[in-house]
């Protein structure tokens, strides 16, 4: 369809499509790609690119995400608003859980958590994206629309990108709490770093994500140890890969769905690791932890994993 597009208005290629795609298929929210009537490009730097499709070309989303206010409301959410799912001490009974189970078959198992917000009012998803990208304009923000509503969030997780033969990683394992306090902010970093725990489990996404690009890679390199990721709230353990594809290349697409999901977001094996998620999460993680991002009419894109987001 993006070929399709790019052809009947001239983009050259550089017609783009956003989109997610669900954590598992098997759950309630769908993959999505969607073409703006109007994007934004900037292509190389110094270089921004206004690609108009037109509206009748447009294959449009149930939920648009409409325009940026001029001002929205600013009021802070009650503890009545917030509903753990699951609560601290279920979670901690499936953390337990999945400590006594891991070993040879099953080395490593991410459980998530989430907060259930009452609003009690429509939040504004452009507006919110903006507001996350002035905390953190290192991070990958994104406000898309997906089967379910909008997915707004700020990651700090490159899955994957592509520009031509030129592929990158960037996964991210191991994490500790940020602090006021700046020598116990460094103390944190430091024992981050530090610790033993962490980085082996860094070390079995660097091992699966060194596998999967390099059956598509010439050449890949990657840091030869973790360094530390700083954002506003969290040290992150981080590993940047790079690597040159082979001829005929990969496009961005095919990239994301051999990698995802990683070690990072499911566990390894695989497919051990997902069937304990399965069992133990008591909620669908719908596109949460699933890639988005965007491709275009060449194959180039770049896709974040949903983190931080709702």
């Amino acid at each position: 369809m993006l070929a399709d597009i790019d052809r009947a208005t001239g983009g050259g290629g550089r017609t783009v499509a956003v989109g997610t795609i669900p954590f598992r298929d098997t759950g309630g929210t769908g993959s999505t790609l969607a073409v703006a009537s109007r994007t934004v490009r900037r292509t190389a730097p110094g270089e921004t690119v206004l690609i108009d499709v037109g509206d009748e070309v447009v294959a449009r989303s149930e939920t648009p995400l409409g325009r940026i206010p001029a001002s929205i409301p600013r009021q802070r959410f009650t503890a009545r608003q917030l509903d753990a799912v699951p609560s601290p001490e279920g979670y901690a009974v499936a953390v337990a859980d999945v400590v006594r189970r891991l070993g040879p078959q099953l080395r490593k198992v991410v459980l998530a958590r989430t907060i259930e917000v009452d609003a009690g009012r429509e939040l504004d998803a452009r507006r919110l994206a903006h507001r996350l990208r002035a905390v953190n304009p290192d991070a990958f923000t994104f406000a898309s629309p997906t089967t379910a509503g909008v997915l707004v969030g700020a990651s700090p997780e490159l899955l994957v990108s592509r520009f031509g033969r030129e592929v990158r990683s960037n996964p991210l394992a191991g994490s500790a709490a940020r602090s006021g306090d700046p020598e116990e902010d460094r103390a944190n970093a430091d024992a981050l770093l530090a610790s033993a725990k962490d980085r082996e489990e860094h070390a079995i996404v660097v091992e699966t994500i060194a596998e999967v690009l390099g059956s598509f890679c010439r050449e890949l390199t990657w840091d030869p140890t973790p360094a530390l990721l700083e954002t506003p709230n969290v040290w992150h353990l981080s590993t940047r890969f790079r690597g040159l594809l082979r001829e005929p290349s990969a496009g961005a697409m095919e990239l994301v769905r051999a990698l995802h999901p990683t070690p990072a977001v499911a566990g390894e094996p695989r497919d051990a690791a997902l069937d304990v998620i399965e069992e133990l999460e008591p909620f669908d993680r719908g596109s949460y932890a699933g890639p988005v991002g965007w491709m275009d009419a060449t194959g180039d894109g770049e896709w974040a994993i949903a983190l931080r987001c709702a």
